[in-house]
């Protein structure tokens, strides 16, 4: 049994940001286990990693509200949009899940760039894009300093410095099928 769960959320950059972080703790020579939805180079190109460890991290998706089985000690909600039509009849119904996923979670970071977030309650910290302007890594977008953004403030929660953070996020250049040619 794990002590400490990490579910990265929302409706784009889950895969994105579960490999930065898994990438950073990697770096950091941190222990964790994690399942993820794309392979990573930092896990010899694989989606799973296996550790003896407290840390478990994974990709948390909302399809089917296949999120609500976990409650994660840290969740991070990357955006939200309504998605997934054929099992969200609503946007009302898809909002209801991820404020169903927050209420369960120890501690919610959730970016609110989008303005669905704002109708969501009890998120323990907030963060929009404007604020990752500064963060330095050895990929493009914005939206990849965003997710950065997004697993810096768990890392946070995670006791990590923002000089181990810095260093270490510089090692992510990608995960499979995104940000390749």
């Amino acid at each position: 049994e794990f002590g400490k769960t990490i579910a990265i959320a929302g409706t784009h950059g889950k895969s994105t940001c579960t490999s930065m972080l898994v990438t950073v703790l990697k770096h950091l020579n941190i222990p964790f286990s994690a399942i993820i939805g794309t392979d990573v180079p930092a896990l010899d190109n694989k989606n799973y990693h296996i550790q003896d460890s407290e840390l478990f991290i994974i990709e948390a998706c909302e399809y089917m509200q296949a999120f609500l089985n976990y409650n994660p000690t840290i969740n991070l909600i990357t955006n939200i949009e309504w998605d997934h039509f054929d099992y969200f009849h609503s946007e009302q119904q898809y909002l209801d899940v991820f404020q169903k996923l927050i209420d369960q979670s120890g501690y919610t970071i959730l970016n609110t760039d989008y303005p669905l977030a704002d109708k969501l309650n009890h998120a323990s910290q907030k963060y929009k894009a404007e604020q990752a302007k500064d963060i330095q890594l050895n990929i493009t977008g914005d939206h990849n300093r965003t997710n950065a953004l997004g697993v810096k403030l768990v890392c946070q929660q995670l006791g990590i410095t923002e000089e181990d953070f810095n260093r270490a996020i510089l090692d992510f250049t990608h995960s499979a099928r995104r940000m390749e040619v």
